[in-house]
């Protein structure tokens, strides 16, 4: 009896671990992706500001321009959050 008590507690614990480490890593991805978003935006700064030929200068444009409405995006997801806590 008290080996199955043991077993329960230990299953419990690994359970409880494995819950922690979901939560923790939903938490640290949005940031994560918010990171990747940025780090997008400065490169299509900088590829429009190297960009020699009319098409290289439409290209960064056009990632600017997707990368900035995904930026308003998390924006807005921002503002409803601070306003639903």
């Amino acid at each position: 009896m008290q080996n199955d008590s043991h077993m329960l507690h230990s299953k419990r614990r690994e359970v409880s671990s494995t819950v922690q480490e979901t939560s923790t890593s939903r938490q640290l991805k949005i940031p994560i992706e918010v990171a990747e978003i940025e780090q997008r935006s400065l490169q299509a700064e900088i590829d429009g500001h190297l960009a020699k030929s009319r098409e290289e200068k439409l290209v960064a444009q056009s990632k600017r321009r997707v990368v900035g409405e995904k930026k308003q995006i998390i924006y807005n997801l921002k503002e409803a959050l601070k306003h639903t806590t």
